[in-house]
């Protein structure tokens, strides 16, 4: 009798235990497709150039938006890095605002150099370039240190249901520009007012935190601008490695006929890289930080590896995506040769760079800045050997390889982190 009421308690107890689990599942489940509709919706935006044959606005866009992304470290003081482990709420919270503020002069900054240098070379006027870079160099800037705290927090809905607002605006943003038939600036400013009404959205959920951001502004700015100092090997690590996988979209204008399709394919690798960072990403970087915050190292290593098989089945489906737009994209006929190495470079850097972008913020949870800054420069260092040594061809071919190279070393570095640390 006492066995069979030992046996019956233990089944209630799983009873329990499941039934308090499968909210929290739900939850998860009904905010990542929220993320994932989302995706779907900013994916469309992003196609419309491609679908349409705006090649002008596609060469424009994917060109300025990887000058945006390499800079956008610098921008945010590296805050998606640090923000998540930081263990302290109320440095946390300053950080936070100190990183929005502080962003408003680097995003205008970044877009009056980004005016200088190619203002002259685009068929709008070099003052609409700057401030639509500004626009979208700020917008995202402020998104990304918003979905920090949000991975912080472990609010995944609460960053899901900001990514779907952004995934609507973009879309209908986009949808209008392309209405109009508006020059290609108007594009980005599209992208950067969508994720402004984002951050509308969390605004209006944190009314006392805009209270202080607009009353504290000038203190604020100066912990921004400190953090951003502080953090300086982390961001210039991080800025070398976002130039080197943003190369690829950088170089795009100079790759001839193979120009249109590798920027078509730039925009859904694009995609999927946010796939794989700011909707499926933010929940695995929930977990891997809240274990390294608990100091788990079983279920940090345990975390870790779920993120990577993730990352790589994300990798595996965007690079046929990316096949699939690239040759949409293609406007004549080439030979057999020159389309081998087109599917070849797009499937490799594809593969390499989202698989990246899913677990890229792990060495630094661990605390591997400097390894991270060594890596980070290698990879910068062999980019611009492959790209100042050959012609389109070899350079595309040669990005790619660095890229899985790239890959496959930080995979190995996070492995000797987590040995160390169960060690």
């Amino acid at each position: 009798m006492t066995a069979r009421a030992d046996d019956e308690g233990k089944l209630s107890t799983l009873r329990r235990a499941i039934g308090a689990r499968l909210p929290v599942r739900w939850q998860t489940l009904r905010s990542g497709s929220s993320g994932l509709l989302a995706q779907c919706l900013a994916f469309c935006a992003s196609i419309l150039p491609v679908l349409l044959h705006r090649t002008d606005a596609l060469i424009f866009v994917v060109a300025a938006t990887a000058v945006i992304a390499t800079c956008i470290p610098l921008i945010t003081g590296a805050m998606s890095y640090q923000l998540p482990t930081e263990p302290d709420d109320s440095i946390a919270s300053r950080r936070l605002l100190g990183a929005l503020i502080s962003g408003v002069p680097l995003s205008g900054l970044v877009a009056i150099v980004y005016g200088a240098v190619y203002g002259t070379s685009h068929a709008d006027s070099a003052l609409l370039v700057i401030a639509s870079v500004w626009c979208a160099a700020y917008g995202q800037a402020a998104f990304v240190i918003s979905l920090a705290w949000y991975t912080r927090k472990g609010a995944y809905g609460e960053a899901m249901n900001a990514r779907l607002l952004y995934g609507c605006s973009a879309f209908l943003f986009t949808l209008f520009v392309t209405v109009l038939d508006a020059p290609p600036s108007m594009y980005l400013v599209a992208n950067g007012a969508a994720y402004l009404a984002a951050l509308l959205f969390i605004g209006r959920r944190h009314g006392r935190m805009v209270v202080t951001l607009v009353l504290d502004a000038w203190p604020l700015l100066a912990i921004g601008l400190s953090g951003l100092w502080n953090a300086r090997r982390l961001v210039v690590g991080l800025t070398f490695g976002t130039l080197a996988s943003q190369a690829g979209g950088m170089i795009a204008p100079a790759l001839g006929w193979m120009a249109g399709p590798w920027s078509a394919a730039m925009r859904i690798v694009s995609g999927f890289q946010t796939l794989g960072w700011q909707t499926i990403g933010t929940k695995l970087d929930i977990w891997v930080a809240r274990a390294v915050r608990d100091k788990d190292a079983i279920r940090v290593g345990r975390s870790i590896r779920n993120s990577t098989v993730v990352g790589l089945a994300i990798s595996v489906v965007g690079a046929l995506v990316a096949l699939a737009f690239a040759f949409f994209a293609l406007e004549t006929d080439r030979s057999i040769r020159e389309l081998t190495i087109l599917a070849t470079a797009v499937a490799l850097f594809a593969l390499g760079n989202i698989a990246l972008a899913t677990v890229g913020r792990v060495l630094a949870f661990l605390g591997r800045d400097r390894a991270r800054f060594v890596w980070e420069a290698a990879r910068l260092l062999a980019t611009l050997a492959v790209v100042l040594l050959g012609g389109p061809s070899f350079t595309l071919l040669g990005l790619a390889i660095v890229v899985m190279l790239s890959y496959l070393v930080h995979a190995a570095l996070v492995r000797q982190a987590i040995r160390e640390m169960i060690s």
